[in-house]
């Protein structure tokens, strides 16, 4: 049996290179994971759809509206994006243009790093696997943001 997969750019006649980039990143991320990922239950020992907020110990946090499968995607996407956009602006070969772009695009995903996920009872959320795979892009992404606080330190992204 072949198994394809497809991605679907959400791209109009303003999308410019960096927005390319960052969304051929983004969705080629999504197949990646969910190719990862294909028996759920080699990583999560709760149902996909389970609500983030009831994973959470203490007071449920009432605005979370995701599931713990698409945060675990979301910790796969940012992880991703940050280590595929990274070496591109280090690399001091982009245009201005494209170098500043992709600087910004590259900056905010410190705010969508840890965004709820991380406060989940790990042991009673995710198999050894599942911890495995959480730990290594958590870790990766981490790192990353640590070690270029020029990159990651200095925009505020508040509104």
């Amino acid at each position: 049996m072949i198994s394809l997969s497809s991605i679907f750019l959400s791209v109009n006649e303003n999308s410019n290179v960096a927005f390319f980039i960052e969304e051929f990143i983004h969705q080629c991320s999504h197949n990646v994971f969910n190719a990862i990922t294909a028996d759920v239950r080699e990583y999560l020992l709760v149902e996909p759809g389970t609500h983030l907020s009831s994973l959470v110990p203490g007071k449920p946090n009432q605005a979370e509206v995701r599931d713990v499968f698409g945060a675990y995607h979301g910790v796969y996407t940012v992880s991703t994006g940050v280590a595929s956009i990274l070496p591109m602006v280090l690399s001091g070969k982009l245009d201005e243009e494209l170098q500043l772009e992709l600087l910004g695009r590259l900056a905010i995903k410190k705010p969508r790093f840890r965004t709820g996920i991380e406060r989940v009872d790990f042991d009673k959320t995710f198999t050894k696997k599942g911890k495995e795979l959480y730990d290594f892009l958590d870790t990766r992404c981490y790192e990353q943001i640590q070690q270029h606080p020029n990159i990651f330190g200095v925009y505020n992204f508040a509104n």
